[in-house]
């Protein structure tokens, strides 16, 4: 039986895989046959599958755009994260009877096929942003009224912002405007920007390696904004809920970043403070700073964090996802036994354990 890679060859056609799972970004076509031929784990394993973009165009005609499919895909993986050659194989398989039968009608096989899906739409516009700055294409027209929103520096005017506009922005850092840089815009107006933004800003800047100094500002604006030892009693509904949204934004925001203090920093000063009693947030570093927590005390924190919620379902749930994702199991195994886990740890693990025999 054929792969994916084999049956884009035979239809004259050349393509590039994306990751569209706890992060967006491109995969190398040596990862990507790698996985295919089951010699690598998928590397962004989410609930235990496997979610990619692929981009195909006819070999003879890459400039014309008009030209560019894209799949979304997602097929189940194996306990060693490795691709289900079972499931990828049927696909493949009606590939290839729609392309000898009706060749114009390939999409159908994607309506009809469980390893289809529709993203959401935040993952939508980032995806759209990201292969439009790869390809060399014009970013869409809601992007310069972003430009524009940070050079007229009227910051309470965002709402007409559209979200693809402001995904196209966080692809672009480096892009100017007016002699100022779109990161530079950020470095100046993060202390000022509202919650709703900075949320929006979270789900699109998760997926870019931002720098050390657009890094070191938002965790900056971060810390001297909220005091994260204050107690959440001390606190109005008002200011937990928009510490909370805040928080998990610049966790998103940073998790790619250039900076590895600052990454260290943020988890550690956040997993030691009242907020990490929520789900949510605990959920948040789960998803996107896997790569982090995998260092030995970061790891304790986050379980300690985990285990005192006391939540006993949602502690499997994220851990048996956390321990999916490859290199993840033995720091996770070597953490069961720090003789530094507290009771409350330690009854958690014993759960899971007996859970997963």
């Amino acid at each position: 039986m054929s792969n994916l890679e084999h049956f884009f060859y035979d239809i004259n056609c050349q393509f590039q895989c994306y990751n569209i799972g706890r992060i967006i970004g491109k995969i190398s076509d040596e990862d990507f046959s790698n996985f295919e031929q089951c010699l690598k784990p998928w590397l962004f394993p989410f609930l235990q599958q496997a979610w990619f973009a692929i981009i195909f165009w006819p070999s003879d005609s890459s400039k014309d755009i008009s030209k560019h499919q894209v799949w979304f895909l997602r097929f189940p993986l194996d306990e060693q994260a490795k691709l289900n050659l079972a499931t990828r194989d049927e696909f493949i398989q009606q590939l290839y009877h729609t392309s000898q039968s009706s060749p114009d009608n390939l999409e159908q096989v994607l309506k009809n096929s469980p390893y289809g899906f529709q993203p959401k739409e935040h993952q939508l516009a980032n995806f759209h942003a990201i292969i439009s700055q790869q390809f060399s294409l014009d970013p869409s027209q809601y992007y310069h009224d972003v430009q524009d929103y940070f050079y007229q520096n009227n910051l309470e005017n965002w709402s007409k912002l559209g979200l693809q506009g402001i995904a196209d922005f966080c692809a672009r850092l480096s892009e100017t405007h007016h002699n100022i840089s779109n990161e530079q815009y950020l470095i100046n107006h993060i202390a000022h920007l509202p919650t709703a933004l900075i949320q929006v800003l979270g789900e699109c800047l998760e997926n870019h390696p931002i720098s050390a100094e657009l890094s070191q500002a938002m965790y900056q604006q971060f810390t001297q904004k909220h005091s994260m030892s204050l107690p959440s009693q001390k606190k109005s509904e008002r200011e937990r809920n928009e510490l909370l949204i805040e928080t998990i934004s610049i966790i998103k925001s940073l998790s790619q970043s250039q900076s590895k203090t600052i990454q260290d920093q943020l988890l550690s000063t956040i997993l030691q403070s009242p907020i990490t009693h929520d789900i949510e947030l605990l959920a948040t570093i789960t998803n996107k700073c896997w790569q982090t927590i995998q260092q030995a005390s970061l790891l304790l924190l986050y379980l300690e964090a985990l285990a005192h919620i006391n939540q006993q379902h949602s502690f499997n749930i994220l851990l048996a996802d956390l321990m999916f994702i490859p290199h993840m199991r033995p720091a996770i195994l070597s953490a069961f036994r720090d003789p530094q886990r507290s009771e409350a740890l330690a009854n958690a693990i014993g759960h899971f354990l007996r859970q997963n025999q």
